[in-house]
């Protein structure tokens, strides 16, 4: 008995990468660098998204077990631990390890910093003989731009709204400073800071939850 039969044999399939324009082109039309730097860089981004997401759990396994620690003070006394700004520090028992959670605020700088400059450039020009030449230097580099925002640091300016300048238009200043300022968002941060003895400072362990 006689049988024909007819052997397919299915090519492999072509493997191919998506170009910036969504096109599939063929790997044997890349340079072999390409597709190096393409598997390199897919491999890292693995990395960083194994990162995040462990952070991203870490981050909130650390504010349950704050939130946690808060509720049995509440139950022990009756009372909220941390106020209306939910801000709180813990420590070991030995001290060596602090626990920080506060709320960070985060600011917009409104046009009214061009008038609070004007003042405290008058107010140093009034106290020319008093205002040294570093004091001077130190309070204007507050209104100092960041060539990234274009803005002044506010950091710089919340200290210098905290300052007490002997004349008469200060609170007028200052309070220009503070009209300056204004917050548009709130975040809670958690940080933590160790030391080995009682002879050194602590130290912050650094991990970035600010992106998450």
């Amino acid at each position: 008995m006689n049988s024909d039969s007819t052997v397919m044999t299915e090519k492999p399939p072509v493997r191919t990468l998506t170009d910036a324009q969504g096109r599939a082109v063929p790997v044997s039309c890349i340079r072999a660098s390409v597709i190096l730097q393409h598997e390199v860089a897919e491999k890292i981004r693995e990395r960083f998204e194994a990162l995040a997401e462990y952070n991203r759990a870490e981050k909130a396994a650390i504010f349950a077990e704050l939130e946690a620690f808060r509720g049995l003070l509440e139950q022990e006394y009756g009372m909220r631990a941390g106020g209306t700004r939910g801000g709180m520090t813990i420590r070991t028992y030995d001290t060596h390890t602090e626990i920080k959670l506060e709320e960070r605020d985060y600011y917009r700088v409104t046009p009214e910093i061009g008038i609070a400059q004007a003042l405290i450039g008058k107010i140093l020009d009034d106290l020319t003989e008093q205002a040294s030449v570093s004091l001077r230097a130190i309070v204007m580099r507050a209104f100092d731009t960041d060539k990234k925002t274009g803005q002044p640091n506010v950091g710089s300016i919340l200290k210098l709204k905290s300052m007490v300048i002997d004349h008469p238009q200060w609170p007028e200043a200052k309070r220009a400073l503070e009209d300056s300022l204004v917050v548009i968002s709130s975040k809670s941060a958690v940080t933590c800071h160790t030391r080995p003895d009682l002879s050194r400072t602590r130290d912050q362990l650094v991990v970035d939850f600010s992106r998450l």
